[in-house]
């Protein structure tokens, strides 16, 4: 007999949305920082949330995913996109020992309308910004981040403008990203020596170390 899931290591579907513009200063990205309780407290997020059954059918998640990515950006912000138009980046899973575990969706809208307005109970701040200057400040303690949104936010720093971010990250492939914790700070995907093995021995980086800040990423 099976023992099923229990909801603590069951895990749920979500999405959120890269929303970019193009500044003054360069590409903006759209972010909310959450309220200091619930889920991912007082971090600096891009807008999403779960997946709820009115979005589709789980067996189908891509589509499901998408109805609700489009949901949540309109829900906490007021802006409008087609899920349809979405583009999916990657899928981040989070470690074994993190509860609750969300196996979230990343998109990035290549088109939206409206004025963003902030969720009262779902964002105590919403602002367009500069993703290194978020990085900058999250180095400095300034502010919060997790792992999987540090890591799309460094993706970001590279590109003089939009239509540069939409064709790479356009043609830069889907990346499904399990991760998995080890000692010393270490985040870790598939691809690095340590990801199947801790104790593994080689040069193979797919990582984001965060035992001291500034975070580094290292891949290849």
């Amino acid at each position: 007999m099976t023992t099923p899931a229990s909801p603590e290591t069951t895990e749920r579907l979500a999405a959120t949305v890269l929303l970019l513009r193009d500044g003054d200063e360069g590409i903006e990205v759209l972010m909310l920082q959450r309220p200091s309780r619930g889920s991912f407290a007082s971090a600096w997020v891009y807008p999403g949330g779960k997946v709820d059954p009115e979005d589709g059918d789980p067996a189908d998640e891509e589509a499901a995913a998408r109805v609700a990515a489009a949901r949540e950006v309109r829900e906490e912000t007021e802006l409008i996109v087609d899920p349809a138009s979405l583009t999916p980046l990657a899928i981040f899973s989070p470690p074994h020992n993190v509860t609750p575990r969300f196996r979230t969706w990343f998109f990035v809208a290549p088109t939206f309308s409206g004025t963003p307005v902030p969720a009262e109970a779902e964002a105590v701040a919403l602002e367009w910004v500069r993703p290194q200057r978020m990085l900058d400040a999250h180095a400095n303690d300034a502010l919060t981040l997790i792992a999987p949104t540090w890591v799309m936010l460094g993706k970001l720093t590279k590109y003089a403008d939009v239509a540069e971010a939409l064709a790479d990250l356009r043609s830069g492939g889907f990346e499904e990203l399990p991760t998995r914790a080890r000692d010393g700070g270490i985040i870790c995907w598939p691809g690095d020596a340590v990801y199947d093995d801790p104790d593994a021995v080689g040069e193979a980086r797919h990582r984001l170390e965060t035992a001291t800040k500034p975070w580094r990423y290292l891949r290849g």
